[in-house]
């Protein structure tokens, strides 16, 4: 058995992670609406069961959805345990375009899977080409 690289435990980490921001986008709803301020400064927000299916919701309600799942998310990175309130504000306006972007790229390829190889570097592989194999 290979022992895997901090880098595959990093992506298998943050895949687990988005796994979690992914289904709260899809399945729920925050409890409240609450400000920017108040997702940036507070603990974890409370998410319930979705009243609506996402096909109903419009561009603006979708990208609120988007912006709270998303910086929950990024509240969840080890290196915020060490940032002060006012550096995971500034962290999180700095890198929330790109984990955004990133992520919802990641979530066109679904559904996929990570292979982890021996050689500790992971590839996607979507699943119809596994059945067409």
């Amino acid at each position: 058995m290979f022992r895997e690289s901090k880098d595959v435990k990093l992506l298998k980490a943050l895949n687990a992670r988005n796994a979690v921001r992914s289904s709260n986008f899809i399945n729920s709803q925050p409890r409240e609406d609450p400000s920017l301020e108040e997702i940036m400064r507070r603990g974890p927000i409370k998410f319930e069961t979705k009243t609506v299916n996402i096909q109903d919701l419009d561009s603006h309600q979708w990208a609120n959805l988007q912006m709270v799942t998303t910086i929950e998310f990024m509240k969840t990175f080890d290196v915020m345990k060490h940032l002060t309130e006012t550096e995971v504000t500034g962290f999180i306006k700095k890198t929330y375009f790109n984990t955004a972007i990133f992520f919802m790229a990641m979530n066109s390829y679904w559904p996929f899977d990570f292979l982890f190889h021996s050689s500790n570097y992971c590839m996607p592989i979507k699943y119809s080409y596994i059945r067409n194999s």
